[in-house]
């Protein structure tokens, strides 16, 4: 059986059980996709028709929601994609308010022939089968001056260090690194415009006085210290 597939069959088994397994709805959650949607909306070039959108490796659309709910200004189609048919039966419940088209495919052959002006992963390359061919595939779908957004875990941050050590899952980490999908994004082609950390943001004021993540995140030598890095590109 090769990878792909079980990773297939393994998501199958727990997509009705993962939103209660891998709880994301916290305020660190919402930063990274707050982030995520601001660089798309920062870095790309809008026509007067609108712009298209595709998140990759979506699961039960966690990310897709937090998304969506920001409502940014000329989005014209929303595409959450899974190589998991369940996850995505989940994430039509969670989603049914909004119109997202939804698409069965591995992220390493996206397995449609609509164009996309941004592709983004939230925390999904590091359990790609091939992170190069997700990235290659991506540029295939994507129109002139599209733009990528991956955002993935630190490794070398000590919580994301013990998940990666123990959970044979989460051993991707440590080759999905900010440095290596820098420079497969270059090596394909793309043109990388804004690379940087994201610390943990806490869940009330007081936490973000004693963690002030944004301050914290100008100050390289406490990358590794940091949650997830962000990594946009154009092409």
């Amino acid at each position: 059986m090769d990878v792909i597939q079980a990773q297939r069959d393994h998501y199958q088994k727990i997509a009705r059980d993962y939103d209660d397994r891998y709880n994301r709805q916290n305020s660190n959650h919402f930063y990274k996709i707050d982030q995520i949607a601001d660089a798309v909306a920062r870095n790309l070039k809008v026509s007067p028709g609108g712009f298209d959108v595709l998140e990759l490796g979506g699961g039960t659309g966690i990310h897709a929601q937090r998304f969506l709910q920001r409502g940014l200004p000329g989005l014209r189609s929303f595409t959450l994609s899974d190589l998991s048919s369940e996850m995505l039966e989940q994430a039509r419940k969670k989603l049914g308010e909004y119109p997202v088209n939804y698409l069965v495919s591995p992220a390493e052959f996206i397995s449609t022939s609509e164009m996309f002006d941004a592709i983004y992963v939230s925390g999904a390359m590091h359990h790609f089968s091939d992170p190069r061919k997700s990235i290659e595939s991506m540029r295939e779908r994507l129109r002139p001056d599209g733009v990528v957004v991956i955002c993935e875990p630190i490794v070398w941050n000590p919580v994301n260090f013990v998940k990666a050590a123990i959970d044979r899952l989460e051993w991707g980490q440590f080759r999905v690194t900010r440095n290596n999908i820098g420079k497969l994004l270059q090596e394909t082609g793309f043109n990388v415009r804004e690379s940087r950390v994201l610390h943990w943001r806490g869940p009330n004021r007081m936490a973000n006085v004693l963690w002030p993540h944004e301050r914290l995140e100008t100050i390289e030598l406490l990358n590794p210290l940091a949650v997830m890095f962000l990594l946009v590109a154009r092409k």
